[in-house]
This record gives structure tokens, C-alpha cells and sequence, in this order.
């Protein structure tokens, strides 16, 4: 895989409080060499969407 940038990351899921016209949830990525936390993406649409859940990578 050359010229790919590979990361050791945890994705995980958060939830916060938002109105329908908010995003409320976010994919996030945890770099865990070097601590940097970035939003990939993001939900809007869901009134107040509490709920975190977290995924090892394959």
C-alpha cells in the first residue's frame, strides 16, 4: 500500500444534544500513536441523539 497514509485509529460514534437542524452525531477517528482526534462525518436530522458506541478497525 504505498502512497497510502496509514493510521493506527479508533473510530467511534458520539452522540450530543442538537435540534433536528443540528448534527447530533458524530464519527470521529482517535489517532492512538500521536492522540490527534478529528470528525470525519456527522448526522443531523435526529432531535437530541444520545448514544456512543465504538468499533476496533479491521
Amino acid at each position: 500500500m504505498s502512497g497510502m497514509d496509514e493510521r493506527n485509529e479508533q473510530l467511534f460514534y458520539t452522540g450530543t444534544y442538537a435540534s433536528r437542524d443540528e448534527r447530533g452525531i458524530y464519527v470521529c477517528a482517535l489517532d492512538i500513536e500521536d492522540g490527534d482526534l478529528r470528525i470525519i462525518g456527522g448526522v443531523e436530522g435526529i432531535e437530541r441523539p444520545i448514544a456512543t458506541e465504538h468499533r476496533k478497525r479491521a
